[in-house]
């Protein structure tokens, strides 16, 4: 059922059915939580269309009502929500250790802690890609060490192993999990936004993941032209940029 369905508001087109939504709740005093997830796409957020405005201008506010935006887009998240940003960091050695033995259902798997941490390592700690993992040995009575030789087979082998769907009681049923959708989802954005980003990580791609040093991008005309083509691929979580030695880490 849609929001628009709870609220009876079933006689108006979609442009006047969001506004009257937006009134529905601004203008009621009982308590409200909105939660936008994926929110990543900067243009229908901020910008609009010729048919409808931005998003951002559709938004209720009350002092009874809160609004929660999940999104890969750090650049979007600060615009959304000023300085009321939690940034989610990559889970710790431990965490990640518990979240897989969760996941698993041979438990005896995590018995060799030195392929824990490389199969942890390898998926860079990302929770969507070590469940991913878990539910592909589960699914298919496999070890860790054989799922670490699968990522290390060609790259449209590992593209294919992680594009595959996987059940997740945490996600709603119409949405595709796959590391490798997520992955392609953000890369158009940013596609979409700088293509000297894009440049940026295809070259990096190329070279050792981690320690990158900044020297080695191409120059540009500008140095605010290379301070916003890594700013955006840091907003999207692609690199993590070490400002102490002047380096780059892949994710």
């Amino acid at each position: 059922m849609t929001i628009a369905e709870m609220f009876g508001i079933s006689d108006a087109n979609s442009a006047e059915m969001k506004g009257r939504i937006k009134t529905y709740f601004t203008r009621n005093d009982w308590k409200w939580l909105l939660v936008f997830d994926n929110a990543d796409d900067m243009d229908m957020w901020m910008e609009g269309s010729n048919t409808s405005p931005p998003l951002k201008d559709l938004l209720p506010r009350n002092h009874q009502g809160h609004i929660v935006f999940t999104t890969r887009n750090r650049k979007l998240a600060v615009k959304l929500a000023s300085s009321d940003v939690i940034q989610i960091r990559e889970l710790d050695e431990k965490t990640g250790v518990e979240f897989l033995e969760k996941s698993l259902i041979q438990k005896s798997l995590l018995s060799d802690s030195h392929l824990v941490l490389a199969l942890l390592e390898q998926l860079t700690f990302l929770p969507l890609a070590i469940a991913q993992a878990a539910a592909y040995m589960n699914e298919n009575s496999i070890n860790i060490s054989d799922y670490l030789l699968l990522l290390q087979e060609q790259e449209t082998d590992v593209v294919e192993l992680l594009s595959e769907d996987f059940g997740d009681d945490g996600r709603y049923t119409d949405i595709q999990n796959p590391v490798a959708i997520t992955w392609l989802a953000s890369f158009q954005q940013v596609q979409k936004l700088d293509q000297l980003a894009c440049d940026y990580l295809s070259l990096m791609a190329c070279v050792v993941p981690r320690n990158i040093p900044e020297s080695l991008l191409p120059p540009q005309s500008s140095k605010k032209m290379k301070i916003d083509a890594l700013g955006l691929l840091s907003a999207y979580t692609f690199i993590t940029i070490q400002t102490g030695n002047a380096s780059i880490s892949l994710h």
